[in-house]
């Protein structure tokens, strides 16, 4: 029993050393990504706001609508180009706050509207099957 631990603990030690390449390019591909965010952290934050955040926001609506977690990730994995162009519509109605000096408050604003409107599509559910959409 432990020659065969031995045996897996070595042949693991080597293909550690063979990813020393690949994991000192990483480490320099991670330098390069945080000194460009130290050096204008407005970056980080408008990617935070204006393309993570839409992510998350829909997909917490979609799991609403679906009424559980799984069945989003299941969504997330079985229709991307779905999920994709629905982000993309909650990235277009976030692109109002741009025009304005208090982002982050518009971007709150805009959210918790959609959040409305998937809480709202989740009681139409709950009471009915059909869902909250325009005809």
């Amino acid at each position: 029993m432990k020659e065969k631990m031995k045996n897996i603990l070595s042949v693991l030690s080597k293909l550690w050393e063979k990813t020393a390449p690949v994991r000192s390019g990483l480490n320099k591909c991670g330098e390069k990504v945080s000194t460009i965010y130290k050096k204008n952290p407005i970056r980080s934050s408008f990617i935070t706001l204006y393309i993570i955040w839409p992510i998350i926001l829909f997909f917490i609506i979609q799991c609403m609508e679906l009424k559980s977690f799984t069945k989003g990730v299941r969504f997330l994995f079985t229709h991307p180009l779905i999920f994709l162009a629905n982000v993309l519509i909650i990235i277009t109605t976030l692109s109002i706050s741009l025009l304005f000096k208090k982002r982050i408050f518009f971007v709150s604003l805009i959210s918790v509207i959609w959040m409305i409107f998937g809480i709202s599509n989740l009681v139409l559910l709950l009471n009915r099957v059909t869902p909250f959409t325009a005809n």
